[in-house]
């Protein structure tokens, strides 16, 4: 069918002018809301990026406390680790002390008194002795040359012998001691 349009031309065309004007309003307001949203969940969901970041980093940075409390945890519990395996090495070679200053008082005489005592960790034994007189004296050295002092001392040398007050005498002793007989 034809159509045929009996308005003006100048009608027609207002016409379409308005229909064309109505269509892009309609457009503009669809489009102005449809950005509006757009950028509402956009803002939305930066602010719910933002506080899952934030959230995030303070997590980084509790876990990093925590790292650096355990890393330090860790440093104290290998040194100890160390130091327990040297204190084990060293009570390995060095004897009980107790032992030794329990063996070595199996050796006391009265009037005899040690005045300082020296116990080294490959065994050594240095120690001064004073003595209260000649007779005491004999004791001691009767004692020291027995079969129990020849069994506990070896390489026993007596060095540096002194008369003191009266009829003391001072000296000191030094020997190997077996460690195995402690």
């Amino acid at each position: 069918m034809i159509d045929i349009n009996l308005l003006p031309p100048q009608e027609v065309l207002s016409k379409k002018t308005a229909q064309l004007r109505y269509q892009l309003t309609i457009g503009a307001t669809v489009g102005g809301a449809a950005l509006a949203i757009f950028f509402g969940l956009l803002f939305s969901l930066d602010r719910l990026g933002q506080n899952r970041l934030n959230t995030l980093l303070a997590q980084r940075q509790n876990l990093g406390a925590r790292f650096d409390a355990d890393t330090n945890k860790l440093e104290l519990l290998l040194s100890l680790k160390d130091k327990i395996i040297g204190i084990k090495k060293v009570q390995q070679v060095r004897p009980d002390l107790s032992l030794a200053v329990s063996k070595l008082n199996t050796f006391s005489v009265d009037g005899v008194a040690i005045t300082a005592l020296n116990i080294g960790s490959e065994g050594t034994l240095v120690y001064s002795v004073t003595v209260r007189d000649d007779q005491a004296l004999a004791a001691y050295l009767t004692k020291l040359e027995s079969d129990m002092g020849r069994a506990f001392f070896k390489n026993l040398t007596i060095t540096g012998l002194q008369l003191g007050q009266g009829n003391s005498f001072s000296f000191s002793v030094a020997a190997q001691f077996d460690k195995t007989k402690l």
